[in-house]
């Protein structure tokens, strides 16, 4: 059986499936993909199987998600913090903002410390903006929309890597008012 649905009914199928498989019973919904309805009934052993391999929340790198939950949420974790930060906007809303390349995992427990969503993150560059220039065994990163700038990846040439996340953090500091003085 072939289950045909659009984009957002895959993802929240897929959370609905997993979290039905492990007995959580609850449900995240990603907000801006939330279809009317959805085909998969959770635990549903073809959605289950369909879903499972490709399940997650996918975060585009330095923008923001918001993802609904059914339950009240008390704590939020991380598992590890400089790939995603999560942050509660409301006790039933998260914002989830992409830090870096990669995979991590979502743990939200309600106020009896009970577990409510157990999901994984993954963040991943905006791809039809993200160019990568090789020049030998070096690699350089560089986000273009229109115009290219450094966008620091790991693996990136090493001194081009350093000098990009230190001019970045200067204009953070900056932005945020937490710049050191001009020097006389």
């Amino acid at each position: 059986m072939k289950l045909n649905l659009t984009t957002g009914a895959r993802l929240v199928a897929r959370s609905l499936s997993l979290i039905a498989s492990v007995g959580l019973g609850a449900a995240v919904a990603i907000a801006d993909e939330v279809p009317q309805t959805v085909a998969a009934a959770p635990g549903d052993p073809v959605a289950e199987e369909s879903y499972v391999q490709q399940s997650g929340i996918l975060v585009m790198l330095d923008q923001a998600k918001v993802i609904r939950i059914d339950h009240e949420a008390d704590t939020v974790i991380i598992g590890n913090p400089a790939i995603a930060d999560a942050v509660l906007y409301d006790r039933k809303t998260l914002v989830i903002t992409g830090r870096a390349f990669g995979s991590t995992n979502l743990l939200i427990l309600d106020d009896k410390g009970e577990l409510v969503v157990d999901e994984s993150i993954r963040v991943h560059p905006a791809v039809d903006t993200i160019v990568t220039v090789h020049r030998a065994t070096q690699s350089y990163t560089y986000s273009c929309s229109p115009t290219c700038r450094a966008a620091v990846a790991p693996g990136d040439q090493q001194d081009y890597f350093e000098n990009a996340v230190k001019q970045s953090q200067t204009r953070n500091e900056f932005a945020t008012g937490n710049a050191a003085p001009a020097s006389q």
